[in-house]
């Protein structure tokens, strides 16, 4: 990770010191490890080294950090405390991101050539992988918003789209299945037009065509209505829904998700999500990534209706 610093002392006494330590071994270290000069007039605890997990989880590059002293990064650290050989106590750093995360740290010291040194070592608390999945969490599910939408801009192969985004949607809220419904020109009858599923998922799109739509009137009374189908638990559905639990189960579905798509007021399909494996609930974020898609559909069916 020892890269050249335009800090003339820091690229001196770095090239000096890790000369001696194998950064291999460093970078391998699953605790945040991080290198500073005790005794520098010009920045007090100025940064030479930091191992990968720190680079990672404080956002900044390398170089970024060595511009940068570890007393502006480090919080929580008791000023009595800060040369205390090996003391362990709760410490928090400032990422790039501004987030504060939570470590059980530890600080040691020492002396070379002629320069005093301190090494930080980071060890990871459930508080702090907790934001730090939840932030990568948030520009993961932002990031595939854009790039679903940028699917449906411009030209576009409308069936390569759907395939992609169907693909898409199904491995990040990790279902069996993902599919789009339409109806048939005629409005009596839909069809499952799009279809995607995850490995050893046996697919059910060919035996899921020209399908009556009357033979499903809870689902499609649903669908009319604008809402949500988030069923937990197929096997528990009401009496009035036996057509649709039939069907379901006969595809071995424990749960699923279906949201309608409109253009204007007229109903023109479903997409869903099903998993066959478990009936377990829901996410809201899965059914609000489901939403966005359908409508992105319902705008790209909108836009083809006046080209």
């Amino acid at each position: 990770m020892l890269r050249e610093s335009t800090n003339g002392e820091v690229e001196r006494i770095s090239k000096r010191f890790f000369s001696k330590v194998h950064l291999d071994v460093l970078d391998m270290i699953d605790e945040l490890i991080i290198i500073f000069l005790i005794d520098s007039v010009e920045k007090p605890g100025q940064i030479i080294f930091a191992n990968k997990m720190a680079v990672k989880f404080l956002g900044y590059s390398l170089e970024a950090l060595q511009e940068k002293s570890f007393y502006e990064l480090a919080k929580n650290i008791p000023i009595d405390d800060k040369f205390s050989e090996k003391k362990m106590f709760n410490c928090e750093l400032i990422a790039f991101s501004g987030l504060r995360l939570s470590f059980l740290s530890s600080l040691s010291f020492m002396e070379h050539s002629g320069r005093s040194m301190g090494v930080f070592i980071g060890k990871d608390n459930s508080k702090t992988k907790r934001l730090l999945k939840e932030l990568q969490w948030r520009v993961d599910f932002e990031s595939l918003i854009a790039k679903i939408s940028s699917m449906f801009i411009g030209s576009f192969d409308f069936d390569n789209a759907v395939n992609k985004a169907l693909a898409e949607i199904g491995i990040f809220t990790r279902a069996d299945r993902a599919y789009l419904f339409l109806f048939n020109e005629d409005e009596k009858s839909m069809s499952n037009t799009h279809e995607w599923c995850a490995e050893g998922i046996k697919p059910e799109r060919e035996r899921l065509q020209n399908l009556p739509i009357n033979m499903f009137p809870w689902w499609m009374r649903k669908l009319r209505a604008g809402k949500t189908l988030n069923i937990e638990e197929v096997a528990k559905l009401p009496e009035e829904a036996s057509a649709e639990k039939e069907i379901l189960q006969a595809q071995n579905i424990k749960s699923l998700i279906v949201l309608p798509i409109f253009v204007g007021e007229k109903l023109m399909g479903f997409a869903g999500l099903d998993d066959v494996a478990r009936d377990t609930p829901w996410q809201e974020s899965d059914i609000k990534l489901l939403r966005i898609f359908s409508e992105i559909l319902s705008r790209a069916f909108e836009v083809s209706r006046f080209k």
